[in-house]
């Protein structure tokens, strides 16, 4: 029988024989998971004190919350009160980094949408590499609502309701009015149209506003803002980071290049490398290596500089012929 705890002390780890034999192989055969780092519960107050561990326990709970908020599917409650109690904290705040759930966030953003605009929701959609499959941990969240109307209200009545939403820094996109929308330049709805994944409503009005001569335009019009700013880049600016935007632009324009060549448009970038000719390949091919290239020698970008210059100057000259 185990003898009566007779210490007049509020935490065990207070006392000076602790610890003492209450505590020998007891949490061997604790069968509570989380009971079992008691031991190393106490030892952890009794070096940083009462009120550190507090702070620390009342931060355990706030991430407990935000896990259960914001990423959990009605399945992982065990998992994530466990992940809360025994993880160590900096463990659970890398967790909270990497476990971004985009269809949770989606849905909760979809929520609060209809709930603010309800019928006046003409198409809300996805676009960027999120809808791509392409996202990594830093990727916006780009978004497209299109109302009957955008009036300056609701345009403040929108922002206002993303403020309300997790990672709010990361969501962005276009908002407006179906008129504006339908009476927008061609050209410019080639890449809108094929890069939004439809949630709500349909985009088909607009594919029936773009020729073949808009696509050309498309092409000619992309080329031509990126052998502006490369040359802007080559003389005053010299920025690296400038240049693989540049090619990042670039990229876009070859989803149209890819469409006129073989009459669909391709997201997989490995599989559009099969629709264009070797000098965009090239092009596209540098674009992916960009993305997670570090320092740029100055060698280097005098080198990508002149390969995106020439490639933009071709697509100028050859869209030329194409539309006259």
């Amino acid at each position: 029988m185990r003898e009566t705890i007779c210490c007049l002390v509020e935490y065990c780890f207070q006392c000076k024989d602790f610890p003492c034999g209450h505590y020998q192989r007891e949490e061997e055969y604790d069968s509570f998971i989380t009971h079992r780092n008691r031991m190393r519960d106490l030892e952890k107050m009794r070096e940083a004190g009462a009120e550190a561990y507090g702070a620390e326990q009342k931060e355990r709970v706030r991430i407990l919350h935000d896990f259960l908020d914001h990423y959990n599917d009605g399945r992982r409650k065990n998992l994530y009160c466990l992940a809360a109690n025994l993880l160590e904290l900096e463990e659970k705040r890398s967790g909270e980094t990497k476990m971004f759930d985009i269809d949770s966030w989606i849905r909760e953003y979809l929520i609060r949408l209809k709930a603010l605009f309800g019928a006046r929701i003409w198409f809300a959609g996805l676009q960027g590499s999120f809808g791509r499959g392409e996202a990594t941990e830093n990727s916006d969240i780009d978004m497209v609502v299109i109302l009957d109307t955008a009036a300056p209200e609701d345009i403040q009545r929108y922002s206002k309701m993303l403020d309300g939403l997790p990672e709010r820094e990361r969501a962005c996109g276009f908002l407006s009015g179906k008129s504006e929308l339908l009476a927008w330049e061609p050209s410019d709805l080639f890449q809108f149209y094929f890069d939004t994944k439809p949630l709500l409503g349909t985009l088909t009005e607009l594919r029936e506003k773009i020729s073949d001569e808009d696509i050309q335009r498309a092409i000619r019009i992309g080329a031509c803002n990126v052998y502006h700013m490369c040359v802007h880049n080559m003389v005053h600016e010299k920025n690296a980071e400038i240049l693989k935007g540049l090619y990042k632009s670039a990229a876009f324009t070859l989803y149209a290049i890819g469409y006129s060549r073989s009459g669909g448009y391709e997201p997989d970038k490995e599989r559009l490398l099969l629709q264009l000719p070797p000098r965009d390949q090239e092009i596209l091919r540098y674009s992916q290596e960009l993305k997670h290239k570090g320092q740029i020698s100055s060698d280097e970008f005098d080198v990508l500089s002149g390969k995106l210059l020439a490639w933009a100057s071709n697509w100028i000259l050859q869209t030329q012929e194409a539309l006259s």
